[in-house]
């Protein structure tokens, strides 16, 4: 490109900059890392240079890190999807998020100047199932133009209690009765283990449990479908510390825009496995099948499906992983 840079690039680092100085600015943020090919700044270091997303920051009230890739697109495609990733970049940070723990969230500037665009959102990767997003679900994450509120990055409630943890040993040496409290919670748990479904669990039962789970879905059948899920899930999707209610309201929304899907496990790829907590972990390969209303033909989505259900057979875990 020479003296000249092609128009894409230099949209690309504007938007990069709006990201960095009025959604993610000090002192609200601190910013950890950006790539190499953003100019650097002497008032703000960026220490690491690999094909990760363009920054990562983090937030100086929660102190969660998290990366932010940043996309600028002029308009959405005439069928209201909107381009984001290409594959191999969506795999690669779903892979980023998955080992290191870290979220990944996607800062979409859309239309008007990349310096300054019409509409933001902020999407965290899970609300992709594959390279693009429509217009209806972008619109779910939208955010003004400023900095973008610190308890949208919250640690995850495992997280949470390992910092906020008090050391077992010194609070029995203060208490005896707790230690009495704690040997009554031994020989409760002894005989829920005794007594649980999974004391006879094996590889059939957990297959079929997961069929029955998809058929009520595909069905619509909703109300039998919330008795597989706990009260309050651990993790559903790219969400924490999630109430059965809201995961009813997601899930009547989301079919109302994709009322037909079909689901086919994969089961040559099942793997399970007990926890040290007791709990059943699983993932699976599914192909997963969607037509959103009006449309005429489905959507294929080959994913991985991770998922942990506890002695009651209910769900407290799931997220899905794309695949090529």
């Amino acid at each position: 490109m020479g003296l000249f840079k092609h128009e894409n690039v230099i949209k690309g680092e504007n938007f990069e900059k709006f990201v960095e100085d009025v959604l993610f600015p000090e002192p609200e943020y601190d910013l950890v890392y950006k790539t190499r090919d953003f100019a650097a700044n002497k008032d703000r270091f960026a220490k690491d240079t690999t094909r990760k997303p363009d920054f990562m920051f983090e937030s100086s009230v929660t102190k969660q890190p998290f990366y932010v890739e940043a996309k600028f697109r002029s308009n959405m495609a005439r069928h209201g999807d909107l381009n984001v990733f290409d594959l191999n970049q969506f795999n690669r940070f779903m892979q980023i998020q998955e080992n290191e723990g870290i979220p990944v969230y996607v800062a979409i500037g859309l239309g008007g100047d990349s310096a300054n665009p019409d509409t933001v959102g902020i999407l965290p990767l899970s609300a992709f199932v594959n390279e693009s997003i429509n217009s209806e679900k972008f619109q779910d994450f939208e955010v003004r133009k400023g900095p973008v509120p610190n308890d949208l990055f919250k640690p995850s409630p495992k997280k949470e209690e390992e910092r906020n943890a008090v050391p077992l040993k010194f609070t029995i040496k203060k208490n005896h009765r707790i230690v009495a409290a704690l040997s009554l919670i031994s020989l409760v748990a002894l005989i829920l283990f005794f007594t649980s479904p999974f004391k006879s669990f094996s590889e059939s039962k957990m297959k079929e449990r997961i069929t029955d789970y998809y058929a009520m879905y595909e069905n619509g059948n909703f109300n039998q479908m919330l008795g597989f899920i706990a009260p309050v899930v651990d993790r559903w999707f790219d969400n924490y510390n999630e109430p059965l209610a809201k995961i009813q309201k997601a899930t009547l929304e989301y079919r109302e825009k994709y009322p037909n899907a079909q689901v086919n496990i994969n089961w040559d790829t099942f793997k399970w496995e007990k926890d040290n907590e007791g709990n059943i972990r699983t993932e699976y390969e599914v192909l997963y099948k969607l037509k959103a209303k009006g449309a005429k033909n489905f959507r294929p989505y080959h994913l991985k499906v991770h998922s942990v259900w506890n002695s009651d057979m209910q769900i407290i875990s799931m997220y899905e992983e794309n695949l090529k």
